[in-house]
């Protein structure tokens, strides 16, 4: 069930993505009637996307053979790499490739092209004044949330090392006396066995 909850999610965001993007066609064009599949490297949860003029469907599973069949470190679906970038990344094996590299090719080229911009996609609906608020103040917000998330992670961790610091001198006094403790038994079980021996 997730698997299709998925790849319903990435396939209407995808397809709303290239309505929202103008001159997409000969994009599409290059792309129509093959299929990429993509299949991230550390867990099994392969991505079939079947191309055709207009959209993009996403399936979890495919009976035929796809045109170019590609296995991809998780950390470059997070952040698609550039057309100019992919032969580095077949090289340091971040991407292994079977099948037509064109077809990987055109597939980045398209998802370079299609417009990504929040204020461009929320401004049919909200008008652009409104989505370039709403974008400044999210934007601002998730800058203000991981200036505050930093300043915390310092804050804590100086307090950490100062409680170190105190606990540390603690500890070592309490091992000090410890071992006095110990001292102590061993002198007094040596004067004894001394006294023992000189009563002999």
């Amino acid at each position: 069930m997730l698997p299709q909850l998925f790849n319903a999610g990435l396939e209407t965001l995808f397809n709303r993505l290239l309505q929202h993007t103008a001159h997409t066609e000969p994009y599409l064009r290059k792309l129509n009637g093959k299929v990429l599949a993509l299949r991230p490297q550390q867990i099994d949860f392969p991505v079939y996307l079947a191309f055709s003029a207009q959209r993009v469907d996403v399936l979890h599973r495919y009976e035929g053979k796809p045109d170019c069949e590609v296995s991809v470190a998780l950390s470059l679906l997070l952040k698609m790499p550039k057309k100019s970038q992919l032969s580095e990344y077949i090289n340091d094996q971040s991407i292994r490739l079977q099948g037509d590299l064109q077809v990987l090719q055109d597939f980045v080229a398209l998802a370079e092209f299609v417009e990504k911009d929040p204020a461009e996609l929320l401004s049919p609906y909200t008008g652009d004044v409104i989505a370039q608020s709403v974008v400044t103040f999210l934007h601002n917000f998730a800058q203000t949330a991981k200036y505050h998330l930093l300043q915390s992670r310092t804050y804590w961790g100086e307090r950490l090392t100062e409680e170190y610091e105190l606990v540390a001198p603690a500890l070592a006094i309490a091992d000090f006396c410890r071992q006095v403790e110990t001292l102590e038994k061993q002198t007094a079980l040596f004067e004894q066995k001394l006294n023992h021996f000189q009563a002999q």
